[in-house]
């Protein structure tokens, strides 16, 4: 049994059930063509109930068919709100991180401390302020808690990706409160007599230039690096991501090749965001050990920035490529089926003004037949559009086909059968037969030996007088007979 608040179980069990439905679509049809063939053969079989059964069910299969189709948009828009707040909570992952590596390095650097210094005012508010402040954040690691829960609970997929996360931050956010309580039990009480020696002896001498800090190497780099990396993500998302929707250009490119071209773009950003993040590492790195807070801090933000921003294309991205998938196998299957209903259409179009009433009736079944069709390639062109926003013209190719296939029905009904005689001039002018004459004649040539020399050779030689015979091999009627088969063996292995 599924679990509904499982979102990817419960796609993957609408997308298996549509395509089910799909699988038992021409076996319906073939239903109604049997009803139909019962009822030509015979006046006296009552097929009236074979035949609302028929209708019935499928009319509940296009009701299945909808509410199928509406539920996969409603799960998908779920997934992406979901997709939305996963990325909402690994930007606050990263905000509370930040804060949390700042908070131990400051910790950490007090406890070094001698007692002496320990008991100076300043140091002893650090220790105040950081347990204010956490204090203060104690909301948000609430609010990531929830979040994270609510996720986990939705998707087995965010599960493998935020319980690591969540159980990361807990460890630390403990780990710390349990320090800053220590250091506050720890803190010697401070001492006026030091505070105003100190004080004093700031007053009375004269302060020394701090020494220059040495400066971290390597910063210009990075900003150009970091720079021309966003004009790669630039690109990537107005011509590849395209915010998590397929385009027409996607379509006019081929489906296969977009999906691939997708993930060897994806590939090469991939490849320079790792490059910028290793050189920003190392740019932390060189920083703490300069102790150059505000390089530290510059690109600190700088690799925030990009691990935000990447997630929102990851997020685009992954959207396009579910969206292609789903799409393809229904965009390809559509194509098909267009392709060889406009064939028919085309060879269709120019029959009813040269054909007998017999074969208006064989043209009549074949507009019945096709008319179901054409019904499928609707229903197939609304789910594309559904898959997809720009559904390639779908719709409009169809209403296309259906303007002219309502045309051709409309010209079956207005215009008359061919007389026989047109017909039966049409057969006689088919069935003449060119025959070649031969006769022979006398060629001259002049002997390569010698130009006094002419010697005469007779040779046989086609002439180009052509006569048409008028004796028919068969009657009108046995022709017509004999085309009514070749017709219906022809109808045979189109619907095979």
């Amino acid at each position: 049994k599924r679990d509904k608040r499982n979102l990817e179980e419960e796609l993957n069990f609408v997308l298996a059930t549509q395509e089910e439905v799909l699988q038992k679509e021409p076996i319906l049809a073939s239903i109604h063509d049997l009803i139909h063939q019962i009822q030509d053969l015979s006046d006296e079989v009552d097929v009236s109930e074979s035949r609302e059964q028929a209708y019935k069910v499928s009319q509940d299969m296009l009701e299945l068919s909808q509410r199928l189709a509406r539920r996969k948009t409603k799960v998908q828009e779920d997934t992406l709100a979901m997709e939305t707040q996963f990325i909402h909570f690994q930007t606050q992952i990263l905000k509370i991180k930040e804060w949390l590596g700042r908070a131990e390095a400051i910790v950490g650097s007090h406890s070094r401390l001698s007692e002496q210094q320990q008991r100076l005012t300043p140091h002893r508010e650090t220790i105040k302020t950081m347990h204010k402040q956490m204090l203060d954040l104690r909301s948000q690691v609430d609010e990531i808690r929830d979040q994270a829960i609510d996720l986990m609970s939705k998707s087995d997929r965010y599960n493998r990706m935020v319980e690591p996360e969540l159980s990361h931050i807990n460890q630390r956010w403990e780990e710390l409160a349990e320090r800053i309580r220590e250091r506050q039990a720890s803190v010697p009480p401070e001492s006026p007599t030091i505070s105003e020696t100190r004080a004093v002896s700031h007053v009375s001498t004269p302060t020394a230039s701090s020494p220059t800090r040495p400066k971290v190497e390597g910063v210009e780099e990075f900003a150009e690096t970091y720079s021309n990396l966003n004009k790669q993500m630039d690109e990537f998302e107005a011509k590849v991501a395209t915010g998590g929707h397929v385009t027409n250009e996607d379509f006019k490119d081929g489906l296969e090749e977009t999906l691939q071209h997708i993930e060897e773009e994806r590939s090469i950003l991939i490849e320079e965001i790792n490059k910028v993040t290793k050189q920003g590492e190392e740019l932390l790195f060189a920083a703490e050990s300069s102790r150059d807070p505000v390089t530290h801090a510059k690109v600190t933000n700088k690799l925030q920035e990009l691990k935000i921003r990447w997630l929102a294309i990851q997020r685009d991205t992954e959207g396009k490529k579910h969206e292609l998938s789903a799409t393809l196998p229904l965009y390809n299957s559509f194509t098909e089926e267009r392709s060889s209903f406009e064939i028919w259409l085309n060879t269709a179009e120019v029959r009813p003004t040269q054909e007998s009433q017999e074969e208006r009736k064989v043209l009549e079944e074949e507009v019945k037949r096709r008319g179901k069709d054409l019904t499928s390639l609707k229903s197939r062109a609304q789910e594309l559009s559904e898959h997809s926003s720009s559904g390639h013209g779908a719709t409009a190719d169809v209403a296309s086909l259906d303007e002219r296939f309502r045309a051709l029905a409309s010209q079956l009904s207005a215009t008359p059968p061919a007389s026989p005689a047109i017909i039966a001039a049409k057969v006689k002018e088919t069935t003449q037969v060119p025959t070649l004459v031969t006769t022979a004649s006398t060629m001259v040539t002049s002997s390569p030996v010698s130009d006094n020399v002419v010697s005469r050779i007779s040779c046989n030689v086609v002439s180009t007088t052509v006569t048409r015979t008028t004796t028919l091999a068969h009657s009108p009627v046995q022709y017509l007979q004999a085309l009514r088969r070749l017709m219906a063996q022809i109808s045979d292995l189109r619907s095979g």
